[in-house]
Formats: structure tokens, sequence, C-alpha cells
């Protein structure tokens, strides 16, 4: 299966971090920019039967400016989380490509089940 999806928010914009004087240490949580991606990545996504096998996936990133993108696999994979599949501890194979573009920065992914034998 295929989808087509934003660019997710840099590493940056992902996490935010509250020290906790109550717990008396740094609390990390998702920031809305990352929520509100995820939000739109489950829409793209539909209602699909989940894979249980484990997956291959295939990101290939579409981008205007160089950036950083380890953050962004790791928001794509939890996106794909309980929508596509039921963990990403299934993912066994990723590959990852990145290409520059002037016009639509976005970013494919597809999910292909690895038969088990």
């Amino acid at each position: 299966m295929k989808f087509k999806f934003s660019l997710p928010p840099t590493t940056n914009s992902t996490y935010r971090a509250v020290y906790s004087s109550h717990l008396k240490r740094t609390v990390f949580f998702s920031s809305y920019e990352s929520k509100k991606w995820k939000k739109q990545a489950e829409e793209v996504i539909g209602q699909q039967k989940i894979i249980e096998n484990p997956v291959q996936v295939n990101i290939k990133w579409f981008l205007k400016f160089s950036r950083d993108i380890d953050g962004g696999i790791k928001l794509i994979l939890d996106g794909l989380q309980g929508t596509i599949i039921k963990n990403d501890s299934q993912v066994n194979i990723l590959h990852i490509e990145k290409f520059k573009t002037k016009d639509n920065p976005r970013v494919e992914v597809e999910v292909l089940s690895i038969d088990t034998v």
C-alpha cells in the first residue's frame, strides 16, 4: 500500500520538554505539530486492514531544502502504528531515499507485507 503525506515536522518541532518540579526531572511529550501531523496521516491512511506479518517500509522524501530526516522517520513509523501495522517493531526492512524537488514537498510511504514461511 502506498500513501502520500505532507512533510512531518522537524526533530526540533516533534517533542517538547518541561521540567517537572513534582517529579524532579525533565518530561518529554509530543508537540502540537507532531500530534497534528499524525492525525493527518491517520486520515490519509483511512480504514485499512492491520498487517500482522513483518513488513518492509519504503520512504521517499521530496524536499525543497536539505534537512535531517531521522526524527521524521520515527514519526512516520509511529503514524503507521495502529493504522496499517500493529506495531513498528514489525518493520524488518526500512528503505529510505531523499530527493530534491522545487514543487510539492512531500513524503511517500509504501508498506509491504513480508510473507513468512
